[in-house]
């Protein structure tokens, strides 16, 4: 399945192996939309050793044919105060980040992450168009407070959850 990212708030969560879980991948873009992009992600229990952003303009192919393979710029270990841990038992988390430069203005890049020889599932965004032209955009967050006994942010959280699904769905 192909999952479609938009700006940072959208993440996609799954669990390739119980030592090293690839999560939370989400693409930033900062000064220049048009030819640059950083990607970003959360591995669960260990850094890995290993760990890029595999790029290109064609959807599905394997790992060793992307055009490009990022590594991370930056990469550690996430800081937890113990409010984190007072409500759930959350493992170790570390994040990543890979900038991708040089890319074409209003093209479609397809990408994987890939961590200690595990995949990730296949995203793609687009970069922003050099031409003016009306552009839209829907964000959203997820305070991640989940775990076996989930806390929720807000007054309202049901409702307010529901208002954004009927938004998506429109």
């Amino acid at each position: 399945m192909l999952s479609f990212l938009v700006l940072f708030g959208l993440s996609a969560f799954f669990s390739p192996a119980k030592n090293l879980e690839i999560r939370h991948a989400r693409v930033i873009w900062v000064e220049r939309p048009a030819t640059e992009a950083i990607i970003s992600w959360t591995t669960l229990h260990a850094q890995g050793k290993e760990a890029r952003v595999l790029v290109d303009t064609k959807p599905g192919i394997s790992a060793e044919r992307f055009a490009l393979a990022q590594k991370p710029l930056r990469q550690g270990a996430i800081t937890m105060t113990s409010e984190d841990r007072e409500f759930a038992d959350l493992p170790r988390g570390f994040y990543h980040h890979a900038e991708l430069k040089g890319l074409q203005p209003d093209t479609r890049y397809y990408f994987r992450i890939q961590v200690d020889g595990q995949l990730s599932e296949e995203y793609y965004f687009l970069t922003a168009s050099q031409v003016d032209r009306p552009v839209a955009f829907m964000w959203g967050g997820d305070s991640r407070m989940g775990g076996d006994k989930p806390r929720y942010a807000g007054l309202r959280p049901h409702v307010d959850r529901q208002a954004m699904n009927r938004r998506i769905r429109a």
